[in-house]
């Protein structure tokens, strides 16, 4: 099994420390290297390792209260039950031999110790981030280095020097003072969450103490791992590391516990203004009302500005040519500089592509002018239900890096909020002219059903009837054919992701690129294969087509059969008088856009009899619910229907199926397009 860079860091250090313990429990060293050095030495690796891999815990997850403190609590009942294996022990077993209390727990225990505490100050680095600033990302390197160096004042000599420890220690504290201070993520949780972190924050406190007491019972016993002399003044400074981590965990626990509590009298008032923040609703009801453009834009404005604590801000509507319309704490001549910085112009033409745009430092411009004090941008295009742009926000800080994730996620929620405004207008607008509304999509109804074949070839071998069916006026099932030569016919039966009209665009796009292949007389998988890669340049990422591909030979009186994902083909065999479904592996097309598609392609093909009936279908048919029962028509139901009509021709067939899933279903309750093809075999060959 490969690993990652992170969890190489694991296992190194997991390995150095088990290097460390059998060191010191064997009296053996590393080669020319003193007993005393080379624990050192491993002991050094073994907190490097572990800080490169704790160092990315948390970083890229949103803040979680309930999962973020949970981690640590289970991690700290579990050091805490290690840490007190000594005192089980000699209430389980008290005369037994304490080789393994003295020369074997401890290791356990300062191991357990340290992984805690660890996972404490990775959690608490999580918390200290929430709407980090420059500041915080310089401070939070600068105790990062401090830790490396800690982490070197393990070897021998060094820690010798006491000094050299308490100096790293006392700076390490010192540098964590401002973090240690830092409680953002309290004001952007809610009231329930804040009693979780209290009773989190004091089980973690409650366990730290425990543990550190435990850490302290065990000095004797790791003459190379903790200090020996308890006389000093800085006890444990011989391991300033172990020293940093732990002072720098349970101050931040301990200050975190008091300031949420001192907070919580007010945290109903500032759930109220996050309520207050989150229902802007108001600017639906200003676009219903049709209050001025330029008024929606500067309430979002003034929103987008206060929420990502902005060093300026201002807005463009584009039906006013550009126009700058507003502005806060900026001024004209200053934007116009920014905007030739960005290539405003450019962006604007592409907004379509990128709803926003986020610029972490301009500096990297060419165009950027020294005498200016903003540093990153974030640009907001806003949409309306078409499509068309609106307006175009736009907020500056005057450091780099300044809008996280977070405050980009807000800012697009509100771009949300307000194309859904939009929206509502145009769908309140759209009502009153509703009647010729469904008049178009009437004609487009009728244009869908004239791209399906009416009629299919006539030929001796056998008979062919179809239904469609879509769940709107409009669908994405598509069913076609190919008279390649006398002898061989080729049809299709599709499904289009989606419902309604662009299901229906799609379907069009899927029938040209159908006919296309069609006529390279090609076999079943280099079909799939070519029309996975065509409808890949057309359809969107989240666009896909299932489909059932059959080829009909009767010169050998075969058939050869692929499934794209699709629902599996249902066969009734006139020699064993009975059906089943015809099951082979496929995956949809658009889903794997590239080569690779082709190992996912399966063909099979199987020996036509007089008499066989295939029935191929999209899942609309067997999804469709019973409003008495609310269970789906299912393919147990399909099956025993066409055991029921498998005499008839073709065009009953596909009547009779139709027929018992609308009386199920009731036609009515139908929640996706349905389509029915139904080929009946009525002479062959003989070979």
């Amino acid at each position: 099994m490969k690993l990652t860079a992170n969890q190489l860091s694991l296992f190194t250090g997991i390995i150095s420390y088990s290097t460390a313990v059998f060191m010191s429990l064997t009296a053996t060293s590393l080669p020319y290297i003193s007993q005393e050095l080379s624990i050192s030495i491993c002991l050094c690796f073994t907190f490097l390792a572990h800080l490169d891999f704790f160092s990315s815990r948390y970083r890229s997850q949103f803040l979680l209260i309930d999962e973020l403190f949970n981690n640590v609590v289970i991690v700290g009942v579990i050091a805490a039950i290690v840490a007190m294996l000594p005192n089980l022990l000699a209430i389980i077993v008290p005369n037994t031999s304490n080789w393994l209390t003295i020369n074997v727990l401890p290791f356990a225990i300062f191991y357990a110790a340290f992984v805690y505490f660890m996972m404490c100050l990775a959690m608490f680095r999580k918390l200290i981030f929430e709407r980090k600033t420059n500041a915080v990302i310089q401070q939070w390197r600068a105790l990062t280095t401090l830790l490396i160096i800690a982490a070197f004042c393990q070897i021998k000599h060094l820690n010798r020097i006491d000094w050299i420890t308490q100096l790293v220690w006392l700076t390490g504290m010192i540098a964590a003072v401002p973090l240690i201070l830092r409680f953002r993520w309290i004001a952007i949780i809610e009231q329930r969450e804040k009693w979780y972190a209290i009773l989190y924050l004091f089980i973690i406190n409650l366990i730290s103490l425990a543990i550190i007491q435990q850490l302290i019972k065990i000095t004797d016993n790791l003459p190379h791992f903790l200090l020996t002399d308890k006389t000093k003044l800085f006890y444990l400074s011989q391991n300033v590391f172990l020293l940093l981590i732990i002072g720098i965990s349970l101050l931040y626990a301990l200050l975190s516990l008091l300031a949420l509590v001192f907070n919580m009298p007010i945290a109903s008032a500032i759930d109220e203004q996050r309520t207050e923040i989150q229902h802007y609703q108001a600017i639906g009801r200003l676009v219903r009302n049709h209050v001025e453009q330029k008024e929606i834009f500067d309430q979002l404005l003034r929103i987008f500005y206060n929420n990502t604590f902005s060093t300026a801000a201002w807005f463009v509507l584009k039906n006013n040519n550009d126009e700058l319309c507003h502005t806060l704490n900026i001024e004209k001549h200053e934007v116009e500089t920014i905007n030739k910085q960005i290539d405003f112009d450019n962006i604007i033409k592409n907004y379509a592509k990128r709803p926003y745009h986020y610029i972490a430092d301009l500096r990297t411009s060419e165009f950027y002018n020294i005498d200016e004090p903003y540093q990153s941008l974030l640009l907001l295009c806003v949409e309306s239900a078409e499509g068309r742009l609106e307006g175009v926000i736009c907020l500056v800080k005057n450091f780099a890096d300044g809008y996280d994730e977070n405050s980009i996620r807000l800012c697009r929620a509100y771009l949300e909020q307000t194309k859904l405004a939009f929206e509502n207008a145009r769908l309140f607008s759209e009502m009153q002219q509703s009647t010729r509304y469904r008049e178009e999509l009437l004609i487009a109804r009728n244009v869908q059903q004239a791209l399906l074949p009416k009629q299919f070839p006539t030929n001796p071998y056998c008979q062919i009837s179809a239904i469609a069916e879509p769940a709107r006026e409009v669908g994405g099932d598509y069913y076609d054919y190919s008279q390649i030569d006398p002898s061989r016919l080729a049809m299709v039966v599709g499904d289009v992701s989606g419902k309604g009209t662009s299901a229906a665009f799609h379907m069009a796009q899927t029938k040209g690129v159908f006919q296309a292949l069609m006529q390279l007389n090609l076999p079943a998988d280099s079909f799939l294969l070519m029309a996975n890669q065509a409808l890949s340049n057309c359809f969107e990422k989240n666009r896909f087509l299932t489909l059932s591909f059959t080829l009909f030979n009767f010169a050998n009186n075969t058939l050869s059969y692929s499934r794209a994902g699709h629902c599996p083909i249902l066969y009734y065999s006139a020699n064993a008088q009975k059906a089943h479904y015809l099951q082979s592996n496929g995956l949809g097309l658009g889903i794997i856009r590239n080569q690779s598609y082709s190992q996912y392609i399966e063909t099979k093909t199987l020996e036509l009899t007089i008499g066989d009936v295939f029935v191929i279908y999209t899942d609309g048919l067997i999804e469709g619910n019973s409003p008495t029962n609310n269970e789906p028509y299912g393919f147990e139901r399909l099956k025993d229907c066409l055991e029921s009509c498998y005499h008839l021709s073709a065009q009953e067939i596909k009547t009779f199926i139709f027929d018992d899933y609308s009386q199920y279903s009731h036609k009515n309750t139908t929640k996706d397009d349905t389509t029915l093809l139904v080929v009946k075999i009525d002479y062959l060959l003989d070979k």
